[in-house]
């Protein structure tokens, strides 16, 4: 079965089977009160344990912070200056709009 264009197990536990569970109020917070879960390819699985594993590290969380302010930073130029949407058609009216927006602050 494909979920999200991926390969994928999905499995569905019924309302009366989720109901008497002695886990039911630990396993789903979904409204109809069952448990619907998702199973990928083995590898897949395992690649993304591993990414997630790799988040929880120091260096992994350093190196994002760094990221998050970069992007942050561009965002912020783009916000301002306006300049993911050119005001004017054609490339010889658009370029001096880019060459005199202001540089991104930092």
């Amino acid at each position: 079965m494909k979920q999200h264009g991926k390969d994928a197990i999905v499995t569905n536990f019924s309302v009366l089977t989720c109901r008497d569970c002695p886990f039911h109020k630990q396993c789903t917070t979904s409204k109809p009160g069952r448990r619907m879960l998702t199973l990928r390819p083995k590898e897949l699985h395992e690649t993304l344990a591993r990414a997630r594993a790799e988040q929880k590290t120091d260096t992994w969380k350093n190196t994002y912070a760094l990221r998050a302010g970069v992007e942050a930073t561009i965002h912020q130029a783009l916000d301002i200056t306006g300049i993911r949407r050119a005001h004017y058609r054609g490339l010889p009216k658009v370029r001096p709009q880019h060459a005199f927006s202001p540089p991104p602050s930092t």
